[in-house]
């Protein structure tokens, strides 16, 4: 049997031992065992057949040895080896070999101990631990390299790294400084380092000096000013460690390296927990640091003293030994060496063989060095992102990384990367849970076997994969980033068999977690420092290279199509920019929930500033949207390979893909999480009634005398649940839609053609159709009319955060993005969905059938009123209250779902059933039923709605070129004479007009301002305009020089549109 299974089990605070006992019994005979051997090398005991004893014990003295060397307890005081560590050190002795495994030669090579060793002084802590190693007279056991190296406890990352600083000469805990912590933060981590508290304590570090604070805010300034700072040394270890420990571990001592090992770890842990990022290193290691830096300064002189150097430089620095490992570790390089590595690259740059080379190793590391730095690690003033401009602007070097290295694929993948950084599931109700409580759920799914075995979640809200499936190995991929599948309408009856399958009771209604999606947690450092800004602006300069966007609106053919002797694996192994692109648009949906304060509730005691990221986070995706649509459909690929495996879209058809697939089946989870509340005639102004939410909203009675239905379906939406002033993959929807407005209407991208695509469906597409085209109204309108109950005073006690919010997204510059792209998809869904006449009549009914649903005119009117909240403040009477015989009629006929009332949920009757209901229609409801004012201003904001919708359309498309920018001009007139409206203005101020103009209309009017002033195109444009409707009004008699500004004509106040 192994020996080493009888060996006692290791005790606290004690030098680690090799492995565990098994059992009372054999551990009390090892520990004899272990005093007997220890006994013997003493001198203690005469006994030869104990000396035979210890010499063949199981076969090896050697393990029973070690095995009582790691004891503590049970050992008798020894005083040479309480003598010998002090002594030694204090005679100065040698020190061991590098490798604790060479100690038995080392110690055999060392003097004969000193006349001043023999005063020796005791000291409990060495007598309690092993004979020291200081001292060669001592007698000592020869320990077995093979056990050493069998031992699993000598890998333990604490005695590696204490054996890696006494081979260093010493460990050092380096702070790397970020961009991500303010220096409050920081701060608080060194005062909490530096304090006499121990790791793991509990308490505020017991700081009262001022001078203490003044040094260091000291070392937080020269962190911010240095990148890196040494904040915990060899000083600091040994006196925290002792002087007994601290020899011992320099004489290679086991116990001593671990525990100077965990010691070091333990700080390092201290400022990892509070998110700052660290790096233990040897003082070797720092010398290696300094040689290297001057060096890379070396060679960078070299390089800018002659071309001939500078080829030769480049000419030595190789793409795969050289460049991609020091970009790949670019971030956590110490600033020393960054500074110099990249003035050195700015050198070289002038070699195009060196660019390229580096372009091709920039993009091969790009998603490693981007996941690290979504993660917190590196500042990006120092980082290698400030390189890529060099090469990323250039069209020969982006098209050689599309075509060989899917630089356009890398882009969108790395910026899904990062955003999944920063993803939390949602909660009930709409609700996104917070990064603490999204880890808490997915261990308690972790632990639920029931859960694993199947891999759905209850109640857990783990990680989902997508919001819409594909197969191949995009899907594998994103399965290992995200971990989980997400439940949908047709597992969930799958589902529910599985729970009966195993005798679990199965619930009357399957909870409403399985259905929601992930959204982006505002809080997040990803989202609070716009971590995702490099990518964002990579993106904008490949998109500026001409062609590039083209290659946007494709999608892989098939594999029977293509060409004889094509490398099918290496083109069905790249990751599509638009596949990435429409999970990243997802991932952003509904973040930063906003919630009602109701009237019983106070107002707000703290407001979060999550606001400010998520508003960025989808202004920064928004810049994106025309660069990524400015392309015509008569444009070719601009590279000759991607014609043989990809189709390029027309806009239509682009479209038509992200409504039909992304777009859809996020809309369809999403919906899943809306159910009605209970039907109850109870209900009062309280909370309970903010929170009632019909299954259907009913028609006024002037409504249904003209054709309409009783009611309509609409989602069950409580003034209540959470919502979102972000919506970035319905925005980019209506960017696409613009675009098509734009092309030619005899076209097959014309807004006829994609109408077309969208009613040429079927069997399962009608429902699919439904389903797509309510999304498309309900979700853009619920945004609106929670804008419109701000401006009205409803949500003062939410604080005036909210009113901040609802100024970016509905004033310039930033309305193009937001507001605007809400209602050019409610202008899409009134005009593109009409119903389509159907023959399937109710007999003696006027009721009409399911298929002529569609958003008309009545359907629009109607969600207006009800989610505006002023149905009854207008006057109007509910349809179903003047005919129930018919309103019953209607739901058995499936225009529309009944209303959930008590007796249905104690039954378990499900939501979605067929039984009419049996009591009353559908309530009305209105936040502002308390207050005639707001009432009164929100019929104000929906009438004013309803007039944007019918006057502000899309322009016709365009003749030609010339066509196109005397369009471009009226608009910004246009734009021009509504900023002056408001009084004058100067010309920095009316600067930002040209951000609300499309970025066609930006392109063609700076083309014409190059030819008035080439150093200021946008400029001259602006100029042109305001001197056709406004005057300049000089400043006058004032003590401070002010701009001239310039004040509207009277003559162009006919062109105002209020």
């Amino acid at each position: 049997s192994d020996n080493r299974s009888r060996w006692p089990r290791r005790r606290p605070h004690s030098v680690v031992g090799i492995s565990e006992s098994h059992g009372g019994e054999d551990q009390d005979e090892d520990m004899e065992d272990v005093d007997e051997e220890m006994a013997t090398e003493r001198g203690d005991s005469n006994d030869p057949a104990a000396d035979k004893n210890v010499a063949s014990a199981d076969g090896g003295s050697s393990e029973y040895a070690e095995a009582g060397q790691m004891m503590v307890s049970p050992l008798k005081f020894d005083p040479s080896a309480a003598s010998s560590s002090k002594s030694m050190m204090r005679a100065g002795g040698s020190r061991p070999g590098s490798d604790i495994e060479d100690n038995d030669s080392d110690d055999d090579k060392k003097p004969s101990a000193s006349p001043l060793e023999s005063s020796f002084e005791f000291d409990p802590e060495a007598a309690s631990t092993s004979k020291s190693r200081s001292n060669p007279s001592t007698p000592r056991r020869q320990i077995s390299k093979s056990a050493m190296k069998a031992s699993p406890a000598r890998s333990s990352p604490a005695y590696r790294l204490g054996k890696a600083g006494r081979e260093g000469n010493g460990l050092y805990l380096v702070l790397h400084g970020d961009d991500v912590h303010p220096s409050s933060e920081i701060l608080s981590a060194l005062r909490d380092l530096y304090s006499e508290r121990r790791p793991g304590d509990i308490g505020p570090a017991p700081f009262a000096s001022g001078h203490t604070e003044a040094a260091l805010s000291k070392a937080v300034r020269l962190l911010r000013s240095e990148g890196d700072l040494i904040v915990w040394g060899v000083k600091e270890l040994v006196a925290e460690a002792g002087p007994v420990q601290s020899a011992l571990w320099r004489d290679g001592d086991y116990a001593a390296t671990e525990r100077v090992g965990a010691l070091v770890l333990a700080r390092a842990r201290l400022c990892s927990s509070r998110g700052l990022v660290v790096s233990i290193k040897t003082r070797d290691e720092l010398l290696a640091e300094q040689r290297a830096s001057a060096v890379i300064r070396w060679l960078g002189t070299l390089a800018k003293s002659c071309d001939p150097l500078c080829n030769q430089v480049s000419s030595s620095i190789k793409q795969n030994e050289h460049l991609a490992p020091m970009l790949r570790a670019d971030l956590k390089l110490p600033a020393a060496i960054t500074s110099a590595w990249h003035s050195l690259l700015l050198t070289l740059l002038a070699i195009p063989n060196f660019k390229a080379a580096l372009a091709n190793a920039y993009c091969d590391t790009y998603r490693s060095v981007t996941n690290e730095y979504a993660r917190g690690v590196g500042v990006l003033d120092r980082s290698s992102y400030t390189l890529s401009v060099q090469f990323l602007n250039r069209v020969t070097y982006v098209s050689d990384l599309v075509r060989e290295r899917n630089l356009m694929g890398v882009l969108s993948r790395s910026l899904l990367d990062i955003f999944i950084v920063a993803a939390v599931p949602v909660g009930p109700g709409g609700r996104a849970f917070s990064a603490k409580e999204a880890e808490a759920r997915r261990s308690r799914f972790n632990a639920d076997p029931f859960a694993r075995e199947f891999g759905f979640m209850p109640s857990y809200f783990g990680d989902f994969l997508s919001p819409w499936a594909r197969p191949g190995e995009e899907a594998e991929d994103l399965a290992q980033g995200r971990r989980g599948t997400r439940t949908t309408a047709a597992s969930i009856a799958s589902h529910g068999e599985i729970w009966l399958g195993h005798g679990i009771r199965k619930p009357s209604a399957f909870p409403s977690e399985d259905a929601l999606v992930t959204t982006l947690d505002p809080n997040h450092p990803v989202l609070t420092h716009r971590r995702y800004s490099p990518c964002i602006s990579d993106l904008k300069c490949v998109l500026n290279v001409p062609g590039m966007a083209r290659l946007f609106a494709s999608v892989p053919l098939p594999a029977p199509l293509f060409a004889a002797g094509d490398d099918i694996s290496s083109m069905t192994d790249q990751f599509s920019f638009l596949y990435g692109w429409i999970q990243v648009l997802s991932l952003g949906q509904n973040m930063d929930g906003q919630v009602w304060r109701t009237w019983g509730q106070g107002h707000v005691e703290r407001e979060s500033r999550g606001w400010v990221g998520a508003f960025n986070a989808s202004i920064s995706l928004g810049s994106l949207f025309e660069r990524l649509l400015s392309w015509d459909d008569s444009d070719p690929s601009p590279l000759e390979s991607t014609a043989k495996t990809r189709r390029l879209l027309t806009c239509a058809e682009l479209a038509h893909f992200i409504m039909t697939t992304g777009l859809y089946s996020w809309q369809r989870s999403e919906m899943l999480s809306y159910h009605p509340s209970e039907n109850d005639q109870t209900l009062s102004l309280s909370d309970q009634l903010h929170s009632y939410c019909p299954s259907a909203l009913s028609y006024c009675t002037i409504a249904s005398n003209r054709g309409t239905a009783l009611a309509s379906r609409a989602l069950p939406i409580s003034q209540v649940r959470p919502w979102s002033f972000h919506l970035p993959l319905h925005r980019f929807v209506a960017s696409c839609l613009r675009e098509v407005a734009l092309r030619p209407a005899d076209g097959n991208g014309s807004i006829k053609a994609l109408i077309a695509m969208l009613k040429n469906v079927g069997g399962e597409g009608e429902m699919k159709k439904q389903i797509l085209l309510q999304g498309l109204a309900e979700f853009p309108l619920a945004v609106l009319a929670r804008a419109a109950q701000i401006r009205a005073g409803l949500w003062k006690r939410n604080g005036p955060a909210i009113v901040d919010q609802v100024l970016n997204y509905s004033e310039p510059p930033f309305c193009r993005s937001l507001r605007d792209a809400d209602l050019t998809l409610l202008q899409f869904a009134l005009i593109g969905c009409q119903p389509v006449p159907s023959g399937d009549k109710l007999s003696n009914t006027s009721v009409p059938s399911p298929s002529d649903l569609g958003i008309d005119c009545a359907h629009l009117v109607n969600l207006i009123l009800n989610r505006f909240g002023i149905f009854d403040f207008c006057g109007l009477q509910k349809a179903p209250d003047s005919n129930v015989d018919r309103y019953h009629e209607e739901i058995l006929a499936g225009i529309y779902p009944g209303e959930v009332q008590r007796s249905m949920q104690r039954v378990g009757v499900g939501i979605d059933t067929d039984t009419p209901s049996p009591s009353s229609p559908p309530h009305t409801y209105s936040p502002a039923s308390k207050d005639v004012a707001q009432s009164l201003a929100l019929l104000e904001e929906a009438l004013h709605l309803l007039i944007v919708l019918v006057t502000e359309l899309p322009a016709p498309p365009p003749v030609d070129k010339r066509d196109h920018l005397k369009q471009a001009k009226s608009r910004l007139r246009r734009e021009v004479v509504h900023k002056l409206a408001s009084g004058p203005k100067t010309h920095s101020e009316l600067a930002d007009v040209q951000h609300v103009l499309p970025h066609r209309d930006t392109v063609l009017l700076n083309e014409e301002g190059k030819l008035v002033n080439p150093d200021d195109a946008s400029g001259a444009a602006l100029e042109a305009a305001l001197e056709e409707v406004a005057d300049v009004k000089v400043s006058r008699g004032r003590l401070t020089a002010a701009a001239d500004q310039w004040e509207v004509r009277r003559i162009v106040w006919d062109e105002y549109d209020p």
